[in-house]
């Protein structure tokens, strides 16, 4: 099971109730786990071929006989009707000699750990997904909070300027320039709020729920630590739900080849059937009335249109496909740490500057408005500083956002948390392997057969 508890530290008293609710009800988790249920049921009617049929029937049969021409005067129509009863037990038995249909069997049942690897995976993205929503919704939040502020000191600004103005101290142009500036954060704050509402919307449909929109964050965005792990550990890329739903297709798709080129050789059948049968319904439960038969039913396929070739050719199309596809889900999952590795590095300098050039900002606003009050500096000071600390804090939340987005995306990409263990099937190691010396040698290339009938998963 792959662990689900690795976003704990983003948490707080609200986000472990809202991710256990994502899980609940998400509506494409269910539909996820309702493809897991197709894929078992599908192993189940597979798997029912290698087992011995048996069916118990009863007939009633009326027959009505009509004799015309008869030599005999008086019996130029004579007819005559007929009841027959029967009571049967049938049973039918493939014999899997070549292994066709432990073949068939074994592929089924490699599609059912894919789907439910798939599910797995669709868990995690659903927990990451939920994670992110909520951090988009603490940052909106505090967008607003940036973009109220800013509006109610520009609202102190026009007054002030509009203070000097009366006084004679400042022109009308300055008062115009600052009313029009605090009419532009009020719209700030206006697009600032429909951001919030949106991000409380895209949560609410994360959770299954109608989308309202009457979420709200009342916390701050949580803080990260400087531990984070480096290189990329292929131990931990191997808990990757989507390589193992990759190996397991790729493990299925061998196992199809297999039951392809068993279809060539011959099939044998045990056909039994044993009953009564009488013209009286009371004797059907008389033994001396039984009927029974015993069929061995041996076939070879002889000519068929070139369908078994070209069933193999199929199949063998389907594994080289299975095998690009795991190869390229790997590559990915390699190319998602390095990358998340490296936003990690980089948001975190970004952070740490950011947060630098805010406290700068707000300090250089304060001693702008200090000095506009006291004469010593024009209203184009006044307004680049005040511009220049609303960007500044705004930017930093969104680092800071983007910084645990990218933490979360390191969790995903290695499948879950950084200290636990995911193992996949022994079976599907081999085509792991047959993919990576291939890489290594500087050519890839998908497995061929030539149809032999000898060959192996």
């Amino acid at each position: 099971e792959i662990p689900l508890d690795w976003w704990h530290p983003y948490g707080g008293d609200v986000l472990p109730a809202l991710v256990d609710e994502a899980l609940a009800h998400n509506p494409d988790l269910q539909a996820a786990a309702t493809r897991l249920d197709v894929a078992r049921a599908q192993a189940v009617i597979t798997g029912a071929d290698r087992s011995p049929q048996a069916s118990v029937g009863a007939s009633r049969t009326r027959d009505k006989r009509v004799f015309i021409g008869l030599p005999v005067p008086g019996t130029e129509n004579v007819s005559t009707l007929s009841t027959a009863y029967s009571l049967s037990f049938d049973t039918s038995w493939e014999l899997d000699l070549w292994g066709r249909l432990a073949a068939a069997e074994e592929a089924a049942r490699a599609e059912v750990r894919a789907a439910e690897a798939d599910l797995a995976g669709a868990r995690l993205s659903l927990v990451g997904a939920t994670v992110k929503a909520w951090l988009a919704l603490v940052e909106a939040h505090l967008q607003v909070g940036v973009a109220e502020r800013s509006a109610t000191n520009w609202t102190n600004n026009r007054r002030l300027v509009e203070r000097r103005y009366r006084a004679g101290l400042r022109t009308a142009v300055d008062l115009r320039i600052v009313a029009a500036s605090e009419a532009a954060a009020e719209a700030r704050l206006a697009v600032r709020r429909r951001n919030e509402a949106q991000a409380a919307r895209s949560l609410d449909v994360l959770l299954g729920r109608y989308p309202a929109g009457e979420l709200r964050a009342t916390r701050d965005l949580p803080r990260l630590d400087n531990l984070a792990p480096t290189g990329v550990p292929a131990a931990l890329l191997s808990r990757r739900p989507d390589l193992a739903a990759a190996e397991h297709r790729l493990a299925a798709a061998e196992f199809r080849v297999t039951e392809a080129q068993r279809a060539f050789y011959p099939d044998l059948t045990l056909i039994g059937s044993a009953g009564t049968s009488s013209d009286d319904m009371g004797d059907l439960l008389d033994g001396d009335f039984t009927v029974w038969s015993f069929v061995s039913r041996f076939t070879q396929p002889v000519w068929e249109g070139g369908r078994l070739r070209a069933r193999v050719d199929l199949t063998d199309a389907v594994a080289a496909e299975a095998l690009a596809l795991f190869a390229g889900t790997l590559l990915d999952a390699f190319a998602e740490v390095e990358n998340a590795l490296d936003a990690e590095r980089r948001l975190a300098e970004e952070e740490a500057a950011l947060a630098i050039a805010a406290v700068e900002a707000r300090e250089a606003r304060t001693l702008a408005a200090q000095r506009y009050g006291s004469g010593l500096e024009d209203v184009v000071t006044l307004l680049e500083t005040e511009r220049g600390a609303q960007v500044a804090e705004s930017e930093l939340l969104a680092a800071r956002r983007e910084r645990l987005v990218a933490r979360i995306d390191l969790h995903l990409a290695l499948g879950g948390g950084f200290g636990t263990t995911w193992t996949t099937d022994p079976l599907i190691e081999a085509p792991r392997a047959l993919w990576l010396q291939g890489a290594q040698a500087g050519e890839q290339q998908a497995p061929t057969d030539e149809a032999d009938p000898e060959r192996q998963p």
